[in-house]
């Protein structure tokens, strides 16, 4: 199957590229998505209707790929593992996701695109927050989260192992 290549965005308006992540029933089935040309708009904070994938990408090394639109496009595991869990088995997502909607390798349109995240995070619908893989007790320290009496009190084991995955370590994610 031959690669992937990134055409320009479109002039003018404040375009960037959604992902449609395609419906699978399988969860192992290969990741596929079509990438579409998409205008913010003119109105700076509303929401619109695709979600906003924050993520962390791990290794350099991209060892894993998607298909998109019919052609191969290299992804990191941390990327991959996250869009088969956040693909549907019936219907197509529409996702905001920064390694493939921007050309990591034009400089030129990461120029253009990276002042543009402030306000493509704004306007999703939703912003998913890809930690990685589950963990036995992941679900515990995000209920332990919740609880305000706990910044006081100390976290437990479980929940600092969370606060270290790298999500947590990036530099404009703070947390109490």
């Amino acid at each position: 199957m031959s690669s992937f290549t990134y055409k320009s965005l479109p002039d003018g308006g404040n375009f960037t590229r959604m992902v449609q992540l395609l419906p699978n029933v399988n969860s192992d089935a290969p990741v596929e998505c079509h990438l579409l040309d998409y205008d913010l708009g003119s109105t700076e904070y509303q929401p619109h209707v695709y979600e906003a994938l924050s993520y962390c990408w791990g290794s350099q090394n991209k060892p894993e790929s998607a298909i998109l639109n019919g052609l191969t496009l290299p992804i990191t595991t941390n990327l991959k593992a996250a869009l088969q869990h956040l693909r549907d088995s019936q219907l197509p997502r529409t996702v905001w996701i920064d390694a493939i909607c921007i050309n990591q390798d034009d400089n030129k349109e990461k120029g253009k695109q990276i002042p543009l995240m402030r306000r493509i995070y704004a306007q999703a619908s939703q912003v998913i927050v890809w930690l990685g893989d589950c963990t036995d007790a992941g679900d515990k320290a995000l209920e332990e989260l919740r609880d305000p009496a706990m910044i006081w009190t100390g976290y437990s084991e479980i929940t600092s192992k969370l606060l270290q995955r790298d999500w947590f370590q990036r530099i404009w994610v703070s947390f109490i």
